[in-house]
């Protein structure tokens, strides 16, 4: 965490704490650390003992310093889904409360979470369009073909930390991503946006736009895992507190309980998103002609009338395909947006597969950002380089699925291609 811009460093001990120097340590008389443990919860308080006028001047939030050689890794601290960004701030403030809600799977201890060194501190902007803008006047859809973020160079990015000195100018949803690590796109990085909850459910709401909106997310299991990170971003809450997928069981499970709950939020509000995850058998091409399977399903749900988006990616398995295929595929196929696949941490995934991620690699990597932008009846949405850049432990468990952060990351890439901020007057 950072206090006035200060590092306090963490480990991966439950109990244990290690302070970096700094000057503010000769402000504070001493320090009670007071672990409880509750069910699954681990609940950390901070009594700093200050005078009235240094704690007044404090500002606490959460940062993570971690040193990719380090066989030390640093725990994360942070609230739970039932913790309002008022009461995050509030304790921050004052007695400093976070909980950590996460553990691991089989096990009762809080998991760890490992992200990059590189940090900033930033002032809230009153108005503009930024990552960090807090203030705005309306959020608007853009209709097909969509905004490009870029592709190849040009969604190149660099994954990063933010902290924040006022809390109370961010939701939880954005608190979170900025602790947990954002990854902005060099082409866009002055026009990128952090969406909000309530703003990713304002872009997306048929009542708010005027006009029928519908998100269709098809494909193999990086998308299955992209619309849970949506999902995530539009309820305001990590689902299933936010427990890694470590395998297809767990991920239909998760995706099942997205769809669920997505379903029952629009049905008890019809001004709420219309969003699901579609075609699942005829766009994760096991067998068949993907170009055939996969177009006539999405052609039939995007041939309604209104603004109905598909968002597609077939990641690894796409390039057991012709090229020509896929060609075909982006030809003939209306209305959609294509997701590139990660980019694979080689020494994690099993040998069977890796001559697979070589072939995705040149793909990916060297033809499709060259060829997409050519074309804008396919907009393309490449994740290959952010998922490229995330190179940290706890990126992926194997080599190819992210964790859900970096999940929740390319959701925020994909809204920044379908919304766009009008800054407050």
């Amino acid at each position: 965490m950072t206090i006035s811009g200060q590092s306090i460093e963490s480990r991966a001990s439950p109990t244990g704490l290690k302070r970096t120097s700094n000057p503010l340590i000769s402000w504070i008389c001493g320090a009670l650390l007071v672990s409880t443990i509750i069910g699954n919860h681990q609940i950390i308080l901070y009594a700093l003992m200050t005078t009235t006028a240094s704690l007044n001047s404090f500002t606490v939030t959460e940062r993570i310093v971690f040193s990719p050689d380090s066989n030390e890794f640093p725990t994360e601290l942070s609230q739970s889904s039932g913790t309002t960004t008022n009461e995050l701030s509030r304790h921050s403030r004052h007695i400093g409360v976070f909980v950590n809600n996460r553990t691991a799977i089989g096990s009762q201890n809080a998991t760890a979470r490992f992200v990059r060194p590189t940090s900033q501190t930033f002032n809230p902007q009153s108005s503009g369009t930024g990552p960090f803008t807090t203030q705005r006047a309306h959020v608007k859809f853009v209709p097909y073909p969509f905004k490009t973020i870029g592709s190849g160079e040009d969604a190149q990015c660099t994954w990063q930390t933010i902290g924040v000195n006022d809390t109370n100018m961010y939701d939880s949803t954005q608190l979170a991503a900025f602790h947990e690590g954002v990854c902005i796109p060099s082409r866009v990085k002055s026009s990128f946006h952090i969406f909000s909850s309530a703003e990713a459910v304002e872009c997306l709401s048929p009542t708010a736009q005027s006009q029928d909106i519908e998100l269709i997310i098809s494909g193999d299991s990086y998308m299955k895992q992209l619309f849970v990170g949506l999902a995530d971003i539009l309820m305001s809450k990590k689902l299933k507190e936010d427990e890694e997928i470590l395998g297809s069981h767990q991920r239909n499970h998760i995706v099942g309980v997205a769809h669920s709950l997505l379903r029952q939020r629009r049905e008890n509000d019809s001004s709420y998103p219309l969003v699901s995850y579609r075609c699942e058998n005829e766009c994760y091409p096991r067998q068949g002609p993907f170009s055939t399977t996969c177009t006539n399903c999405i052609n039939s749900l995007t041939s309604k009338a209104g603004s109905i988006v598909a968002i597609v990616g077939a990641g690894i398995h796409i390039t057991n395909h012709t090229l020509d295929e896929i060609n075909r595929f982006l030809t003939n196929t209306q209305k959609i947006i294509f997701v590139s696949g990660p980019s694979y941490q080689t020494e994690k995934v099993p040998q069977e597969y890796r001559s697979s991620n070589s072939r995705m690699e040149k793909i990916y990597y060297d033809l499709l950002p060259n060829v997409a932008p050519q074309n804008p009846q396919h907009p393309f949405l490449d994740v290959f380089q952010m998922t490229r850049s995330c190179y940290m432990k706890n990126c992926s468990y194997d080599g190819g699925h992210r964790s859900r952060y970096v999940n929740r990351m390319k959701a925020q890439l994909l809204l920044n291609m379908l919304c766009e901020v009008i800054p407050a007057k």
